[in-house]
C-alpha cells in the first residue's frame, strides 16, 4: 500500500550549530552538525554575503556530504554565512547565520547620496552604501534644528538598511547618516534639510464660537488659514477683556472642546494656535456665561449678552428676556406665569437671564423676544439659547443672536417661537411694535446702573 508524504517531509531539516573559525592565513573553517530531522542528507550548500541575509559571494554552493569545510584565504572584510542540507528532493531550510571578520577592518566611509522627502508629517530618508572603508553593519541617523546639530536625534541606529521613514512633529530638520561596524562609526554623509509643515508660528484661529447648555460649555473654532501648521491649541480664560488669570489650557490639536461642568460665572475666552515656532496671536474673544444652576424642563430660554459692567466699572447694558406663554407674559415685572418662571434676572452685565417651565407646558405657542432695557454700552449682542425636552431623547436646542445698536426706543426683537405639543423651535425675526404696555419703558441716556428689578 502506498503511503503519501508531504513536501516538507521530503527535504532535510536545517543544519545546527554552524560556526566559523578564522585561520592564520585568513581562510575560514566552517563547521556544523547534521539536522535533527527531515529526509536523509546527500549534500550541503553554502550561502555567503557581505551583508546579513545576502548571497552576493556564494549562492547554493555545494560542498559535499560533510560537516566541515575550509575555504581559500579571503580578502579583508566582514562575511555572513548560512548552510542548507540537501536531499533527494531538494534543499531544506537555512541554518542560523554566522558572521566573521577577516583582517583589520576599517570603519566605513561616509554613506552616499542622502535624500529626504516629506509627505504630510512623514519624513522619509534614503541613502547609498559607503564607497570606501570597511563594510557597514548598520547606520546611525543624526538630526538637529540647525546645521550639524544632533539635538533631535544623536546616533539613532536604524539597522543595516538604506532607508527609513517615520512620523515627526512639524519643524525644520538638518539630517545626516553615518555607517557603523565593529570598529565604530565613520564620517557623516551629506547633510539634508527637511521641512515638515510650514515654517513659523501659526496664523490666528478664526470664528471662535460657543454653545452653553446649563453648565456644559462647548468651544469651537476654525484652524488658521495662514502661517505654520498648528500642532495644538491653548484656550485662555480670564475674568476681564484679554485676561487669562483663570488659566491657559492646552487642549491638543483639535478645533472643538467641551467642559461639561463649568462653574457658574462669566468668562472671557480666546484661543491661540501653537507649534514648534511658538504661539499665534489670539482669536476673537468671546464672553461666555455658564448657568449650571438654572432650572431646566420641557422649555428653557437663557439670555446672555457681551457688554456691561466689567470689574465693577459703572458702565452697563441691561437686556431683558421675555416669553409669552399661552395666556400669560413672563419677564422681570411678572416672574411667575402659568407654566413658566423667570428664575434668574441680571441687570448689569452679560447675563444670564433664564426662563423655564415649572409645570408641564400648555399646548400652544410660546413667543421668545428680547428688549434692550437700558444702558450706555452699544452695540451689544444678545445671545438666546432655546432648549426643549431637556434630558429626553427628543432634546433640541437653537442658539440665536440679536444685535442692539442702542436702546430699543420701545421696540423689542423677536427671537423664536416654541410650539407644544412637541416643543418645535422656530426662529423668528423682526421687531414687536407696538409693544404691550408693560414693555413700554421710559429711557434716560446715559442711564446709571439700576437697582435690581423686583
Amino acid at each position: 500500500m502506498a503511503v503519501a508524504t508531504s513536501a516538507a517531509a521530503q527535504v532535510p531539516g536545517a543544519p545546527i550549530g554552524v560556526s566559523g573559525q578564522v585561520n592564520p592565513n585568513n581562510s575560514v573553517t566552517l563547521s556544523w552538525a547534521a539536522p535533527n530531522g527531515g529526509a536523509p542528507v546527500t549534500n550541503y550548500a553554502v550561502d555567503a554575503g557581505t551583508t546579513t541575509g545576502s548571497s552576493n559571494l556564494a549562492a547554493n554552493v555545494l560542498v559535499g556530504n560533510v560537516l566541515t569545510v575550509t575555504g581559500p584565504p579571503l580578502p579583508t572584510g566582514s562575511y555572513f554565512v548560512r548552510v542548507k542540507a540537501v536531499g533527494q528532493f531538494g534543499a531544506g531550510p537555512v541554518s542560523t547565520e554566522v558572521m566573521f571578520t577577516i583582517g583589520a577592518v576599517a570603519v566605513p566611509g561616509p554613506p552616499t547620496n542622502l535624500v529626504a522627502s516629506v509627505s504630510g508629517t512623514t519624513l522619509s530618508l534614503t541613502w547609498g552604501a559607503p564607497a570606501s572603508g570597511g563594510l557597514p553593519l548598520g547606520y546611525l541617523i543624526d538630526a538637529g534644528t540647525g546645521p550639524g546639530g544632533s539635538n533631535i536625534a544623536a546616533g539613532v541606529n536604524v539597522g543595516n538598511i538604506l532607508g527609513a521613514a517615520a512620523g515627526v512633529p512639524v519643524g525644520q530638520y538638518f539630517i545626516r547618516v553615518r555607517a557603523v561596524n565593529l570598529l565604530g562609526a565613520g564620517l557623516p554623509s551629506n547633510e539634508v534639510v527637511a521641512q515638515v509643515g510650514s515654517t513659523g508660528p501659526p496664523g490666528v484661529p478664526t470664528n471662535l464660537d460657543f454653545t452653553v447648555l446649563g453648565g456644559a460649555v462647548q468651544l469651537r473654532w476654525n484652524a488658521p488659514a495662514t502661517g505654520g501648521t498648528p500642532t495644538g491649541y491653548n484656550v485662555e480664560v480670564g475674568s476681564d477683556i484679554g485676561a487669562s488669570n483663570y488659566g491657559v489650557v492646552a487642549v491638543g490639536n483639535v478645533t472643538s472642546v467641551t467642559n461639561p461642568n463649568a462653574p457658574a460665572g462669566t468668562y472671557f475666552v480666546r484661543v491661540r494656535a501653537t507649534n514648534a515656532f511658538g504661539p499665534s496671536a489670539p482669536s476673537n474673544e468671546r464672553i461666555i456665561t455658564s448657568t449650571p444652576n438654572s432650572c431646566v424642563g420641557a422649555f428653557v430660554a437663557t439670555l446672555t449678552w457681551d457688554t456691561g459692567s466689567v470689574t465693577g466699572t459703572p458702565y452697563q447694558s441691561d437686556i431683558d428676556l421675555h416669553v409669552r406663554e399661552p395666556g400669560n407674559h413672563v419677564y422681570f415685572g411678572n416672574r411667575l406665569g402659568t407654566t413658566l418662571e423667570l428664575d434668574v434676572d441680571n441687570t448689569r452685565a452679560f447675563g444670564p437671564e433664564n426662563i423655564c417651565t415649572r409645570t408641564a407646558p400648555a399646548n400652544g405657542t410660546y413667543e421668545v423676544y428680547v428688549v434692550a432695557y437700558s444702558g450706555n454700552q452699544w452695540p451689544s449682542n444678545a445671545r438666546v439659547t432655546v432648549r426643549t425636552n431637556v434630558g429626553t431623547p427628543g432634546e433640541a436646542f437653537r442658539v440665536i443672536t440679536r444685535t442692539f445698536t442702542t436702546f430699543n426706543q420701545g421696540l423689542a426683537q423677536n427671537v423664536a417661537t416654541v410650539t407644544f405639543p412637541g416643543g418645535v423651535i422656530t426662529e423668528t425675526s423682526g421687531t414687536r411694535s407696538p409693544l404691550a404696555p408693560e414693555d413700554l419703558i421710559q429711557f434716560d441716556l446715559p442711564k446709571a446702573p439700576t437697582t435690581p428689578k423686583q
